[in-house]
């Protein structure tokens, strides 16, 4: 297990005033990245309703619902519980104090789809500047490490291969005027997303290959166009099921990797790491025209996805 190392919230934001035990850890990293993205890449020029956030997670609050229902059902009154754990609770309660501490008042979205989330959430994101509603939007997704994580997955799951991590992992997304207003160059572009439910474990990877033809057919790509992909690998049948479904699909096998042995499983965030993993390899290694990424990724309840990007 790998928690981020001397992790300070208030060193991150510059802030002794925080609250740590008010905020938590999902917010605080949160907090604590989107802070980072911002010094980095200036969006003030931009009016506040025109900035939002899509921030997602798997189980990024559930140590403190359950620490909640616990008091509730062991104390003397089922209302004595600890107060200052009721606010961070609520599964959006990380972006909205992204939100409220950065002025974003645009779109505020939270979403969950297991280890998907991270390609959920950029989903989400390029619909909404599909159909004009944000400038700017802050996408991502964050896990944090606790007890009761560990405690439930490894229930669920049993043995692991990949020991579990936490992160946060935030894009900036914007629209091309947004991009010409700024002066910046697009670095990544998402060319297609595709998602799925496979109803057993046998059937992962044929679900999970007819989402990459799919994705390969709505980009204007073949096969051969792939540069990298980043799967998700996770623990027990679905892994071999993933990587089948890569192999039958991009028969070339360009370079395919994992992050997880370097951060751990970061579950709900686990899809934006892949999308950052090969963001550095393709740094280290342009292509004429840009890299073409393939980022698969399954989640033990079934459901599938990938999403093509090219990165310039």
């Amino acid at each position: 297990m790998g928690r981020v190392p001397e992790f300070d919230v208030r060193s991150v934001l510059g802030d002794d005033s925080v609250n740590i035990d008010r905020l938590g850890r999902p917010a605080a990293l949160a907090m604590g990245t989107v802070g980072l993205l911002l010094d980095e890449y200036d969006t003030e020029s931009t009016a506040a309703e025109r900035r939002g956030i899509v921030l997602g997670g798997a189980m990024m609050t559930a140590d403190r619902s359950m620490s909640i229902m616990r008091e509730s059902l062991t104390g003397a009154a089922p209302y004595h519980v600890d107060p200052k754990l009721l606010p961070g609770s609520a599964m959006n309660y990380p972006s909205s104090q992204c939100a409220i501490r950065y002025g974003l008042k645009g779109l505020n979205s939270t979403v969950t789809t297991g280890r998907l989330t991270g390609l959920s959430a950029l989903n989400y994101t390029r619909r909404m500047h599909a159909r004009g509603r944000a400038d700017v939007v802050l996408a991502g997704a964050v896990e944090d490490l606790n007890q009761q994580r560990c405690r439930l997955v490894g229930q669920a799951h049993g043995q692991r291969r990949s020991p579990l991590g936490e992160g946060a992992c935030v894009f900036l997304t914007e629209s091309e005027e947004s991009a010409r207003r700024h002066g910046r160059s697009n670095l990544v572009e998402a060319l297609s997303l595709e998602f799925g439910t496979a109803t057993s474990v046998e059937s992962v990877g044929e679900v999970l290959a007819h989402r990459i033809t799919r994705a390969l057919h709505r980009s204007g790509l073949v096969a051969e166009d792939v540069w990298a992909v980043a799967v998700s690998a996770p623990d027990g049948p679905a892994r071999i099921e993933e990587l089948n479904a890569v192999s039958t699909t991009i028969r070339d096998q360009p370079r395919v990797f994992t992050v997880d042995h370097l951060i751990g499983d970061t579950d709900g965030a686990s899809s934006c790491f892949q999308l950052l993993g090969g963001f550095v390899r393709a740094r280290r290694d342009p292509v004429p025209g840009g890299n073409i990424l393939l980022v698969t990724s399954v989640d033990p309840d079934g459901q599938v996805g990938c999403g093509l990007f090219r990165i310039h």
